[in-house]
């Protein structure tokens, strides 16, 4: 099949179709099944069929109160596939009088499958008992009636054909004419009382299957009978197999066997697989049992597994995209110590978790297997699939001119403004925070930029590392409340403390008549922090009043800020002219011999050495610098040529998102050396740790990047630059936990310093209770009382207008 490029039957887009299905759930008061409907329709040359599926009492066997959930579907012909296609669709109920009634919107994509988690998470209707409370209403002689028109599409293609991409087609084909040519023959298991099942012996060797019928030497390998149709061989191969016979292994998996050469004079797969595992080795070495019957059985891997190894050892790829297969894949390969093989399976394995099921099962194997590469990925996926989400509903933007008073050294203004912000859905039920996009105000001058923000968090959960995972118990924050985030930011301007900085922002919902509903008011003294979520409305108050506050499904909030603010001008540069003067480089995976947790990461040189070497140099390489170098600081030519000696003394510390080489060369006196004199962890770690001695490379994969570079430029520096308390909070838990004593009390004092408001107190105690630091309870018992009379004073400025406050 050659290649060509995909048709594409409509280039202008799907046209809009407009269909409506009308589903009868009878019986609806009993405990109901779920009732199915489709319609087909005929669009251009091509049909496209829609589906409605109800379920009247929920689909997930956990749920604790059943909700009535309508799934819509659409497909084209098996020929063709829908590519960025999204179907809205407003579902309503027909009252008794047979008029439709609380209609709400849904878009759903219409690319996901159908056991998509996320397909199904989106299309609850209303509650069961909704509709049983008020039954005379809705459920005529018991039946519940539901209506589904579909009213609108957004631009989408359908193209042709509609199964596998062609490279994964290509693949799979590959996969498949690799066994066609391998000789295999099927055989039947005997026990005593007759046949037990059948496997297939796969002749690798290209030898046991080729002997004649009554050769002695077939049954040792489980052969009789005759032999089937092999590819034909050469006389001399036959006069040779004599010799070959002796180093042939079976190895048995579930159900079928393979026999393989382990000759090492020959480059086959199976001396592939002795080579890239050292477990194997080991069981063809060790005189043991597998050893004297020259047989390895996996009775636990299923052939499917292991024939997708022989073909990666054979040809370098991975033909499969199956979640279940990248786990057994995975397991194989780490029982066996692959791990070529195990660090490719880990990124496909990622790739094609989709679910909150199955990362959290790569979760717990990555921590049952204290696979920190693993972990990595899957916190670097987790964390780009968060990015995407926050980006689900879509901004409203409001710009209104703000003036400012100029001068040299502060800028004052009073400004107020109005932003609406839209949701087209609101539930109670999702695992993942869907949060609004914030909804910003801005403007510009000379070298100020100033951006009022506010979102709406419907389910409030804080995306955390997988490897600090803390559970929030808390049921007010997880789903039941509507809450409020009003924030603004300074652009190059920094709040501090006695800036006198106040934001007050006053949240209402607009009722289907355009009015403003239950107002309430929030005020944030920005200089004390960045503020907390607010509380606004239980989502059951919206709910229950659908059709008041939800016109079509959607919840309007207004929200009207009044702000005066006087931030002084105060940039601090010290740490970014630090970075400036490190050689850096943007590195990749694709040759590095040691891989980062990310494919693509920031690369900085503080031995001044590396990222220099000359562009096909081995030895930057190792590093994972690749490429032609960025224009650097200029370096000695003494350092050059002396880099190669200096070489080994180099190692990699790695971040999430960034990599940084460090000499740790005790002649010298480098940031590198400094880490290792102010950590005595690390320097067990370099000293003691097997491997990251030998990889000379220690992982970080839960510290922030910005975090390691506060460290390193304190080592330099003997001071930090000004930092938030969040980022003050990081280093001193680095430091606390790499027992860097001098780090750690200047952290905690620069801590105390930058908290200035409630959320930051109740952190600060947390912090005290949980690391049992002495200093740090000095200095919060010794601030407490400020802290107070700080909360105090903030309590009294909800009273005061601003004009006398600043008069």
């Amino acid at each position: 099949m050659e290649e060509r490029d995909l048709e594409y039957l409509d280039p202008a887009g799907l046209p809009d179709i407009i269909s409506t299905l009308e589903i009868e759930i009878k019986d609806f008061v009993s405990p109901t099944k779920s009732v199915h409907m489709e319609i087909t329709k005929s669009i251009q040359d091509f049909r496209i069929h829609f589906f409605l599926d109800v379920f009247p009492n929920e689909f997930d066997k956990d749920s604790r109160e059943g909700w009535v959930v309508a799934i819509p579907s659409l497909e084209v012909e098996s020929r063709y596939e829908i590519h960025d296609k999204f179907i809205s669709w407003t579902l309503s109920v027909i009252d008794a009088e047979g008029n439709p009634r609380l209609p709400i919107s849904f878009q759903v994509d219409c690319a996901k499958r159908h056991r998509d988690a996320d397909y199904y998470r989106f299309p609850k209707y209303l509650k069961r008992s909704f509709f049983l409370n008020r039954a005379d209403e809705f459920l005529p002689k018991g039946v519940l009636t539901l209506r589904c028109d579909i009213f609108s599409a957004r631009n989408g293609e359908i193209r042709q054909p509609n199964f596998f991409r062609y490279e994964e087609r290509k693949l799979l084909k590959t996969f498949k004419d690799f066994y066609h040519s391998i000789p295999q023959a099927v055989y039947s298991k005997f026990c005593d009382n007759g046949p037990r099942g059948e496997f297939i012996v796969f002749d690798f060797t290209s030898q046991v299957l080729a002997l004649p019928q009554f050769h002695e030497t077939r049954k040792r390998f489980g052969v009789y009978g005759i032999p089937p149709t092999l590819p034909s061989i050469s006389s001399d191969s036959k006069a040779d197999s004599k010799g070959i016979l002796d180093h042939i292994w079976i190895f048995d998996t579930h159900p079928d066997r393979f026999l393989l050469s382990l000759d090492e004079r020959q480059d086959s797969v199976g001396v592939r697989l002795l080579k890239t595992s050292p477990i194997i080795r080991q069981c063809v070495n060790v005189p043991l049992k597998e050893r004297a019957e020259k047989r390895i059985r996996i009775p636990k891997t299923s052939s499917r597994t292991f024939k997708i190894v022989l073909f990666f050892l054979e040809k370098g790829m991975i033909p499969t995209s199956r979640y279940r297969d990248f786990l057994h894949l995975y397991k194989f390969s780490h029982l066996h110590e692959m791990k070529d093989l195990q660090q490719k399976c880990a990124k496909y394995w990622v790739r094609c978790s989709k679910i909150e099921s199955n990362y959290k099962e790569v979760e717990e194997i990555a921590r049952v297997y204290s696979d920190e590469y693993l972990s990595a990925l899957l916190y670097s996926s987790v964390k780009q699939s968060f990015e995407e989400i926050q980006k689900y509903l879509e901004p409203v933007h409001s710009f209104k001119e703000m003036k400012f008073e100029d001068s040299e050294d502060i800028i004052e203004s009073t400004y107020d403004t109005t932003l609406e912000i839209k949701i087209p859905r609101i539930r109670t039920d999702e695992w993942i925070v869907k949060r609004s996009e914030p909804i910003k105000d801005r403007y510009s001058i000379s070298n100020v930029e100033v951006i009022f923000s506010a979102s709406v968090y419907t389910n409030r959960v804080e995306l955390r590392s997988f490897h600090r995972r803390n559970e929030n118990t808390d049921g007010e924050k997880n789903g039941k409340w509507l809450e409020f985030l009003p924030s603004v930011f300074g652009g190059n301007y920094r709040f501090r403390p006695g800036d006198p900085s106040i934001l007050s922002c006053t949240v209402s919902v607009i009722d289907i008549e355009g009015n403003s509903r239950c107002p309430k008011t929030f005020q944030n003294n920005l200089s004390e922090g960045d503020g907390a979520h607010s509380k606004y409305q239980e989502i059951s108050y919206f709910l229950e009043r659908v059709d008041e506050l939800l016109p079509r499904g959607v919840l309007t909030l207004r929200c009207e800020f009044s702000f005066h603010f006087s931030p002084r001008k105060e940039v601090t540069n010290d740490i970014v002219d630090f970075l400036s003067s490190i050689p850096r480089s943007g590195a990749f995976n694709n040759r590095a011999e040691i891989e980062h947790p990310c494919d693509g990461f920031t690369l900085y040189d503080f031995t001044f050495r590396i990222v220099t070497l000359p562009l096909f140099h081995e030895s930057r390489m190792r590093f994972g610098v690749h490429g032609v170098p960025p224009a650097l600081p200029s370096t000695c030519s003494d350092s050059e040529e002396n880099s190669t000696d200096t070489m080994t003394d180099v190692w990699i510390f790695d971040t999430p998102f960034s990599r940084f080489l460090l000499d740790l060369d005790e002649r010298q006196d480098s940031i590198g050396v400094r880490l290792l004199k102010a950590s005595p962890v690390i320097r067990r770690m370099v000293n003691t740790a097997m491997k990251e001695r030998r990889e000379k490379r220690i992982l970080f994969p839960d510290i922030e990047d910005w975090t390691f570079k506060l460290v390193l430029y304190f080592l330099e520096k003997k001071a930090f630059p000004t930092s938030t308390s969040r980022e003050f909070m990081n280093v001193y838990k680095f430091s606390h936990e790499y027992l860097m004593e001098e780090m750690n009390q200047k952290s905690a004092e620069e801590l105390t310093k930058s908290l200035k408001s409630s959320n930051d107190l109740e952190m600060l105690e947390e912090f005290v209770n949980f690391y049992s630091d002495e200093y740090l309870s000095t200095l919060f018992e010794s601030r407490r009382q400020e802290f107070e009379d700080l909360q105090q004073s903030r309590l009294r400025l909800v009273d005061i207008p601003y004009s006398d406050c600043y008069a």
